[in-house]
């Protein structure tokens, strides 16, 4: 514990007391103060605010200078001198599930478009901070005149998250995605029928998350360029949009 009181040294007269914890003070507070920087205690916890009161200013130009002095000597060895944090905290989840509403805009050939409603799912998983590898499967619907009209997808491929800290805690990211798409036509009434055909298919965009919790994030948008190819030597060009919640589990120190 720190202490400025006078009777903390009691073997001296008051002033003395009083001289020897003005000089002592400050002295203490290098400990805690080097041992919270370089532990990596502030990088864990970015948002910590930490008071060191009652010390003055006039001994940190000194204690700066002493610390970059010490620090360029690791770096000048090509040393580091951060510790692997014991029980291997992650400063972002291992495994990120979403979940939420999906539209869909079908090329439908000579600038005309079929709209398409349903939702997405996704798992997810952070191989590095800033790169993720993640699989989707999605349904979307829609009924034009008594035909019903399903299309599955089931994609995977990288994504990479720029995080940095805002505000918002906002992280944009971006995405290239590749799999297979299956479009069901299904008429109703006499002589009713269903038909159905596969293509391999690409998705290609990015998105913005935003980061209101440790746990979930709010996954604003993620829009894709989204092509198929259903039909012999043909291809569509699609564009495709979720929004939903995204769950962090497993880690997570941000």
């Amino acid at each position: 514990m720190i202490s400025d009181r006078a009777d903390a040294h009691p073997e001296v007269s008051p002033l003395a007391a009083s001289v020897i914890n003005g000089v002592e003070v400050p002295l203490q507070l290098l400990d805690p103060l080097v041992g919270l920087i370089y532990s990596g205690v502030l990088a864990r916890h970015p948002d910590l605010r930490v008071v060191l009161a009652e010390s003055g200013i006039a001994w940190l130009p000194y204690v700066l200078q002493r610390m970059d002095n010490e620090h360029r000597k690791y770096v000048e060895a090509r040393a580091t001198w951060e510790k692997r944090n014991p029980g291997g905290i992650r400063h972002t989840p291992l495994i990120e599930v979403f979940g939420g509403y999906a539209f869909a805009r079908l090329d439908g050939g000579g600038g005309t478009g079929t709209n398409l409603n349903g939702g997405m799912g996704s798992v997810g998983w952070n191989f590095k901070p800033w790169l993720q590898v993640v699989a989707d499967s999605s349904y979307s619907v829609v009924t034009i005149s008594g035909t019903k009209n399903v299309l599955y997808g089931n994609h995977f491929g990288p994504r990479y998250f720029h995080r940095g800290r805002n505000r918002w805690g906002a992280t944009p990211f971006v995405e290239a995605l590749v799999g297979g798409s299956r479009a069901d036509t299904t008429v109703t009434g006499t002589g009713g029928y269903t038909t159905s055909v596969n293509c391999l298919s690409y998705k290609v965009g990015g998105g913005l998350d935003l980061h209101p919790s440790r746990r979930w994030e709010i996954r604003l948008f993620d829009v894709d360029y989204y092509r198929t190819s259903f039909g012999t030597g043909v291809h569509q060009n699609n564009y495709w949009a979720t929004t939903g919640i995204v769950l962090r589990l497993f880690g997570g120190a941000e």
